[in-house]
């Protein structure tokens, strides 16, 4: 999945008829190099970076944490694969599968009510 990359923290974007929500935050330094133009020395500059994963909600629905969630858990797995995931998981299947589906679910939804907590 593609990622955005900002020099500040994002939580969402409302742009036209969207709304674009950010998530799987990851943190990293860039350094960018330049001369200084009166004495030639070269230096180096470091800032904070943050990249994001991202979705996008139709902007006519509220934007709760039930909408946010969906539209993350969605944009990772269809309806399709939940339920397969949790059939699987009731005929005792005991792979990662459903610990992965239900950690990503859990982390959608800590990363909604941060979003909402910032927008609110």
């Amino acid at each position: 999945m593609e990622r955005f990359t900002f020099t500040e923290k994002k939580t969402v974007d409302r742009v036209g008829g969207k709304v674009y929500v950010y998530f799987d935050e990851q943190e990293s330094v860039e350094t960018v190099p330049h001369k200084d133009e009166v004495t030639g020395e070269e230096t180096q500059d470091s800032y904070p970076i943050f990249s994001y994963q991202r979705t996008e909600v139709e902007a006519e629905e509220a934007v709760t944490k039930a909408v946010i969630v969906n539209a993350i858990v969605r944009s990772r797995y269809s309806q399709d694969e939940a339920e397969a995931i949790f059939r699987h998981k009731l005929a005792g299947d005991e792979s990662s599968e459903f610990s992965d589906f239900n950690d990503f679910a859990e982390a959608a939804k800590t990363r909604a009510l941060e979003i909402l907590g910032e927008t609110v």
